[in-house]
């Protein structure tokens, strides 16, 4: 009985001592939910833009489904505030909006890379750490959740 016990804690100390972490990472099925610009890339040069360390505040919007597939969404950029747009999407993650209603503050150069593009929206995707792709015609938008 002894031998036993002494196997168990033996096998209990080992296993727990040698067990990985294993971090799952929590990939989006919708648009739903706040999510905050990160990245943006230029479809032809491949060029990559970030936003400039010396700009304070942030693109965010949130969208809000309304049905299967339709929403709207709102938010802000650095300098202006979004009023409740539209939004479609479709088979294959299609994503139309229309339009954009918004203040008209100088824009930094930032939230310039949203608002001249999110309205040629094409498509949206997830990467594998959940952070939301909005292609357009001429730039990919990364955005990650809040």
């Amino acid at each position: 009985m002894k031998r036993i016990l002494a196997f168990i804690a033996l096998a209990s100390f080992t296993l727990f001592s040698c067990s990985k972490e294993y971090s799952v990472e929590f990939v989006p099925t919708s648009l739903n939910g706040t999510w905050r610009m990160i990245t943006v890339k230029d479809h032809i040069s491949g060029l990559t833009i970030s936003k400039p360390s010396d700009l304070q505040g942030e693109v965010v919007i949130t969208f809000i489904p309304k049905s299967n597939t339709t929403g709207i969404f709102y938010g802000h950029t650095l300098t202006n505030q979004i009023s409740k747009c539209n939004y479609t999407t479709g088979a294959n993650r299609l994503l139309s909006i229309p339009s954009l209603f918004m203040t008209k503050l100088a824009e930094t150069s930032w939230g310039q890379e949203f608002v001249n593009n999110i309205c040629t929206s094409i498509e949206y995707s997830f990467e594998s750490n959940g952070n939301l792709i909005i292609r357009t015609t001429n730039r990919i938008l990364i955005f990650k959740r809040l």
